[in-house]
């Protein structure tokens, strides 16, 4: 069954490789993802309340200077930026839905204590994937209704490719 998505432009193509990535060796050693046509949009969709709660919040983590790029070329040297970020923040944050962690269904947060859900992962790693260089107007946040009908969060980059929740690579 396809998953139904939003998207919301500038939150975090940082999430790119979501937890659950082969290790980063391997991953370093594999091929630079190849591009593929962009996903077709599906219409209008507002942005997630917990989104607009963390810019309200955190006005900074929700600037996009507009004079930036809106696509990269994913170079092997991105790649492997992308892929060192990936490995380091899925070792150092501990995965913990936001029930548990703040006793409410939906929180998007930088994971300052450790511990975060996929949102989280994808907003640390969009900040440091931006202090890299990558321009944050580049990355793209996409909430999806997976299967099971759970809400998830994927990154997807200017060709609509993204990483599914057990960080398997696949195009749009």
């Amino acid at each position: 069954m396809p998953s139904k998505t939003i998207t919301t432009r500038g939150a975090a193509f940082a999430c790119l490789l979501m937890t659950g990535l082969a290790s980063g060796a391997a991953a370093q050693t594999a091929g630079v993802p190849v591009a593929s046509l962009p996903a077709a949009a599906s219409g209008d969709a507002r942005a997630p309340y917990a989104w607009n709660d963390l810019c309200r919040r955190t006005p900074a983590e929700c600037r996009v200077d507009l004079r930036e790029p809106e696509t990269v070329e994913m170079t092997p040297k991105l790649w492997k930026t992308i892929v060192a970020v990936n490995t380091r923040i899925n070792r150092e944050i501990e995965a913990i839905t936001d029930e548990d962690h703040w006793g409410v269904v939906d929180r998007w947060d930088m994971p300052d204590d450790g511990k975060g859900d996929c949102e989280d992962f994808a907003l640390l790693k969009r900040k440091r994937l931006a202090e890299a260089g990558v321009p944050r107007r580049a990355m793209v946040m996409t909430v999806v209704i997976d299967e099971e009908n759970a809400g998830h969060a994927e990154a997807t980059n200017s060709s609509g490719d993204d990483v599914d929740r057990n960080g398997t690579f696949r195009s749009a």
